[in-house]
């Protein structure tokens, strides 16, 4: 009788537990829509962080700003000026030696002078320039740039350190004024101001871009251009370096004026201060003129009378 009741018990316990065990499981079990909704809410968090993610991944990085660019090189040791590498007597490269030379190379050097530090010169473009500088790749740009408005909206300029005007070479006898020209397949460099002044003054030229002057000069040597335009001493450069030379000309026509100055990261005041201070030194020194004479005097391959002075005005 005990053993019944005790079986009895037990089979009731046990039943009692199932069924409270199959309650609870009752009780916290969603259905399967609220689960298909849910699964769905996740995946489309998980979808929106990816895809967020994923175009913080492909935006470039900005260099994060540096609050003093001059105690920033002078902590290095050693400045960093973008220039350029075939335009003659500006910047060109010596095949042999690997070693960059010009008109602005000896300016680059002038400043990191004052500064007390190294010089390091790295090649740029008319259009990669203006971003290297602002990635913080270079320090400074001395790369025959004009100073313009659209230009001094994102970098700030020393004051001019060279002037000049946009001409052209061209076939000689081919071509006498603009009107002529404007009927003529002519090259520049793609990115700089001789392309915008360009179309901008002879909107009916044929235009053919160039990634430097040397592939420019090489198609006009070749016959697959009628002429070339930038600034006249970029001109006269590449000019005397042809081989067929005689079969050109600099055209004694002008369609702009052209100021070269120095570029900064935009708000960098002391580093353009003493960039400032360094080429107007050099002007009151005679300093600019003997490297204007070294690379655009009389005994030259680009002479030229220097019709201007680098001052603060």
């Amino acid at each position: 009788m005990k053993i019944r009741n005790w079986l009895f018990t037990a089979i009731c316990l046990g039943l009692f537990s199932f069924a409270a065990a199959e309650d609870a499981a009752t009780t916290h079990k969603e259905p399967a829509h609220k689960k298909q909704a849910a699964a769905k809410n996740v995946a489309g968090t998980d979808d929106a962080a990816a895809k967020k993610k994923a175009a913080e991944d492909s935006t470039p990085k900005k260099k994060a700003a540096v609050a003093d660019d001059v105690a920033a090189i002078k902590k290095k040791g050693v400045i960093v000026i973008g220039v350029k590498d075939a335009s003659p007597p500006f910047g060109v490269l010596d095949k042999k030696t690997q070693t960059i030379s010009g008109y602005d190379i000896d300016f680059a050097a002038a400043i990191a002078k004052r500064l007390g530090v190294k010089l390091q010169v790295m090649a740029v473009d008319s259009a990669g320039r203006i971003p290297r500088l602002q990635n913080g790749d270079i320090d400074l740009i001395i790369a025959t740039m004009t100073k313009n408005a659209e230009r001094e909206k994102v970098v700030d300029f020393s004051y001019g350190y060279f002037v000049t005007g946009q001409k052209f070479v061209v076939k000689k006898g081919a071509f006498k004024n603009l009107e002529d020209i404007s009927k003529g397949v002519i090259g520049t460099v793609k990115g700089s101001t001789s392309e915008k002044q360009l179309r901008q003054e002879l909107p009916s030229t044929k235009v053919e871009l160039f990634d430097d002057y040397d592939i420019a000069f090489q198609a006009l040597s070749e016959g697959k251009l009628d002429g070339v335009t930038t600034d006249e001493p970029i001109l006269s450069g590449q000019l005397n370096r042809l081989p067929n030379k005689d079969k050109f000309e600099l055209l004694p026509v002008q369609i702009s004026l052209e100021i070269y100055g120095i570029a900064m990261r935009k708000g960098e005041k002391r580093l353009q201060e003493e960039v400032n201070n360094t080429i107007v030194a050099m002007e009151k020194s005679g300093e600019a003129e003997k490297i204007f004479d070294r690379w655009f005097g009389p005994s030259t391959s680009a002479p030229l009378l220097r019709s201007f002075r680098i001052t603060s005005k």
